[in-house]
Formats: structure tokens, sequence, C-alpha cells
């Protein structure tokens, strides 16, 4: 039987991918499992279209998930808490 590393780079992409609908940001620790996972990962710009905007990211962040999404049709969700939405909603 082969070992996780002999993984297609499709099927890596795919699991990446099904990772990511089901865990927000935590999909990216697949980048720390080892060098293999983590190139797949950044080389694959469909894994780089989904951007969630809140008070906690860093526009570095930002602009390293625009740079791998390599112009692909972006999914963004933008999460704003003022203390002046109450009155409004």
């Amino acid at each position: 039987m082969g070992h996780i590393t002999d993984l297609p780079t499709e099927l890596l992409v795919s699991v990446f991918l099904a990772l990511r609908e089901d865990a927000s940001t935590q999909w990216l620790r697949v980048l720390l499992v080892c060098r293999r996972w983590y190139e797949v990962a950044c080389a694959s710009p469909a894994l780089w279209t989904r951007l969630a905007f809140n008070e906690r990211r860093s526009r570095q962040v930002f602009g390293e998930f625009l740079r791998r999404s390599a112009r692909l049709p972006l999914d963004i969700s933008l999460d704003v808490q003022h203390e002046d939405c109450d009155a409004v909603f």
C-alpha cells in the first residue's frame, strides 16, 4: 500500500478544497504538514478564492490570497461589527 505522500496532486487538491468547505480557514493547516502539501496548496489557485474580511485579518493575508487566486473569480464575505449596526437592524 502506498504512502499518503504518494497521492496524486489532483486528489490532494480535491481533499484541500473539501477541507476548505467544512472548516473556514482551518484548511490552511495543510500548509504545515510537509513541503509537498505546501507547494501543492500554494500552486492551486482555486484554494485561494474565498476571502473572509473581518477585523482580525491583516492586509498582508488578503494580498497573499489575491496573489495566489491567480485572477479566478472570488467569493468574498464581509463581517463587520459596529456599535451603530444594532440601531439600524
